[in-house]
């Protein structure tokens, strides 16, 4: 179970006898750990969700990466949030930096620049959005 410092937060059905999380959200800090307490978190959310192990390493591996872009090139506190329908997972990452991420295109033997080369290659849509003094960047994932 997800034992990091960050917050979390979350949303349960509204029908009765239902206990199923449908949105979770947490901060991380800004340091070198949070992409591994970003998997974590996120392992620990797709299992309650019974999410297929085949779909949720996709998700996991495109938190990870998200997060650390991030990290590496956003500055102050990072938020995390998922929202999942049944058939479809929404992940975004928040970071204070307003700058748009850029999918790179590197070279053979290049060993940095494929985060978003990933997230595109693993979900079914990917994007992002202004808000406040940052973006959200976001991967949706059909599960059906």
């Amino acid at each position: 179970m997800y034992r990091a410092g960050g917050t979390v937060t979350g949303e349960r059905d509204a029908q009765p006898g239902v206990s199923r999380v449908r949105r979770l959200g947490t901060h991380l800090p800004p340091v070198a750990r949070a992409p591994g307490e970003a998997r974590a978190f996120v392992a620990d959310a797709l299992r309650s969700w019974h999410v297929p192990e085949d779909k949720a390493g996709d998700i996991v591996l495109a938190a990870s990466e998200l997060v650390t872009n991030a990290f590496e090139h956003g500055s102050g506190g990072i938020a995390l949030r998922m929202r999942f329908t049944g058939d479809c997972l929404l992940l975004e990452v928040r970071d204070s930096d307003p700058g748009d991420p850029v999918l790179h295109r590197p070279g053979p033997r290049s060993v940095r620049g494929r985060g978003l080369a990933l997230i595109q290659a693993l979900s079914t849509a990917w994007g992002h959005r202004r808000g406040g003094d940052g973006k959200w960047v976001w991967a949706e994932f059909q599960l059906a």
